[in-house]
């Protein structure tokens, strides 16, 4: 049984992975664990159509397809899978192209009792400002992605008409005032990481932002890919300096994070069990939204669904495989990725990203906040 050892301003402390017990200041606090309730979603992909050229795009490789599905047909999709799913997501592509308008409106008129999200680089026209303030009852969220400070942004994510980042920005303010629960989605990589700091002394600039939650999604896939350890000191001494809703979109710091505050835990690594991308220009539904060989079904008059294909998928995404299920670090393991391989000393990484998180957790002025050490209020194993 593995014990992760480290010192928190000058106490000695000590944490158990198998029965989540922390040791700290000569106090005991044990923390059960509480699962999330998964919610099913359904991504509608317009068009792989994009206004901007991002050189790390996992889509550049995607196959472009040109088949259109009009309003109709694509109300008659989503109403036969609607039972399925909680949340529908705009996608794309860039789902926020004018082409797309007409379609996603009809969309949010028909099923405006579901919540919605959408990802978007943010670089829309003014209509979709208008839509977004008139369907704003409907949003659960709205994540925009951005790159770095201005000069890092627009050479990352190239838009050949504009300033990328100006409109971003502009966009960002507009929608401040519709009561939209807006997620800015940082891309950091090996590459921009040094100025992500800097773009943050930008943002805090703008009153309109304070409300803003910010992620740090490292890109994945490609040879600049961030190691945990420089996003994780990236990430706390971000939430150590800046007054605002910074979180990382890593399942162990997550986690560890959300068993600390005595809230529930992300179970799987994704969703893959309960989600379905309706590909309408290529005319299948497939598991992943980041990739088109996790086909389940077909769309043609009607949509055709068979998850039983990915089976032995889910089950690794659940760490219930053979490999993962008695380990101790399967409630936090970022691992688990069916579509890349899984290292062979997973555990010894997961060991080795767990003991630094907690020294980095457990020695800034930032501390997750809830029952338990970080409150005062004990408990008792």
């Amino acid at each position: 049984m593995d014990k992760i050892s480290f010192w928190s301003n000058g106490n000695f402390c000590e944490f158990t992975p198998n029965n989540r017990k922390l040791i700290c200041g000569g106090e005991s606090y044990c923390y059960p664990v509480r699962w999330k309730k998964p919610s099913g979603r359904l991504y509608i992909l317009f068009s792989t159509d994009c206004n901007l050229r991002c050189p790390y795009c996992f889509q550049n490789n995607a196959t472009r397809c040109e088949r259109f599905v009009d309003e109709k047909q694509t109300i008659s999709y989503i109403s036969e899978l609607q039972n399925r799913v909680n949340e529908i997501v705009l996608f794309g592509g860039e789902p926020f192209l004018t082409d797309n308008y007409n379609r996603i409106k009809a969309v949010l008129e028909r099923f405006d009792y579901f919540k919605f999200i959408v990802f978007t680089n943010g670089n829309f026209e003014q209509l979709y400002c208008n839509l977004l303030k008139e369907f704003s009852y409907c949003f659960r969220s709205v994540i925009i992605t951005m790159d770095g400070p201005k000069l890092i942004h627009n050479k990352r994510r190239i838009n050949p008409r504009q300033d990328s980042y100006g409109l971003i920005i502009n966009n960002l303010r507009t929608i401040s005032q519709y009561g939209i629960t807006v997620n800015v989605q940082i891309n950091v990589d090996r590459s921009n990481a040094d100025y992500i700091d800097q773009l943050f002394e930008e943002l805090c600039g703008y009153e309109e932002f304070r409300n803003y939650q910010f992620t740090l999604n490292p890109v994945k896939y490609i040879a600049n890919t961030i190691g945990n350890a420089q996003l994780f000191h990236l990430y706390f001494s971000l939430k150590d300096k800046y007054p605002l809703n910074i979180s990382v979109n890593n399942r162990l710091v997550e986690n560890i994070t959300r068993l600390f505050e005595m809230r529930p835990l992300q179970k799987d690594r994704c969703g893959l069990a309960q989600t379905y991308v309706l590909n309408l220009p290529g005319g299948n539904i497939y598991a992943c939204p980041q990739n088109t060989a996790s086909e389940i079904g077909t769309l043609s008059e009607t949509a055709y669904i068979n998850s039983s294909l990915l089976k032995d998928l889910i089950l690794q995404t659940s760490y219930e495989c053979d490999k993962c299920k008695e380990c101790e670090y399967a409630f936090l393991c970022p691992y688990g990725c069916p579509y890349t391989e899984i290292p062979d000393d997973c555990k010894d990484r997961v060991k080795e990203d767990l003991s630094l998180a907690l020294e980095l957790m457990f020695n800034t002025t930032f501390l997750p906040t809830g029952i338990g050490v970080f409150n005062n209020e004990k408990i008792k194993d």
